[in-house]
């Protein structure tokens, strides 16, 4: 299953699929994320999600979110880390990424999530959201902070 969830996401990035089938993927990744008790199976599931997200599945941004809080907060690091990465396709589609940055906000490790999802953001955060992640990005460790502060100056 592992193998074929990386497949799949392979697929989607190397645009061997429409937008639909891609779509569907995505859909089906959501799905099975929330309930996977496997670490490897959820990452790669988040890799398909990913190619979904960046294929342009813009209809899956809304029922992907939830997922991608979630695993925000996962036991393992490697699907916190790779959820982080897909705030930034995620609020780009997503039609509250003020909600997204906020949760991001929330998480233990935000910096990440915080930072993606600024860069994906198409529309400015509410104020408040916008406060939060500025206290995020302004307690950064310096290997982050340049890179913390680019991604919320478009903001401020």
């Amino acid at each position: 299953r592992e193998v074929a969830c990386y497949s799949l996401a392979s697929a989607c990035e190397l645009a061997e699929v429409d937008k639909g089938i891609a779509m569907k993927m995505a859909g089906a990744a959501v799905r099975q994320v929330k309930d996977e008790a496997d670490p490897r199976i959820r990452l790669a599931l988040l890799f398909v999600l990913r190619a979904g997200l960046v294929a342009g599945a813009k209809a899956m941004a809304a029922s992907a979110q939830p997922a991608i809080v979630r695993c925000l907060s996962d036991e393992d690091e490697g699907v916190r880390e790779q959820a982080a990465l897909i705030c930034e396709p995620l609020a780009a589609l997503s039609s509250k990424p003020s909600v997204l940055l906020n949760t991001a906000c929330e998480t233990e490790n935000a910096l990440p999530a915080v930072i993606a999802t600024l860069k994906g953001m198409t529309v400015a955060p509410t104020p408040e959201v916008l406060q939060r992640a500025k206290e995020v990005v302004d307690s950064a460790p310096a290997k982050y902070a340049a890179q913390a502060k680019e991604a919320i100056s478009r903001w401020l």
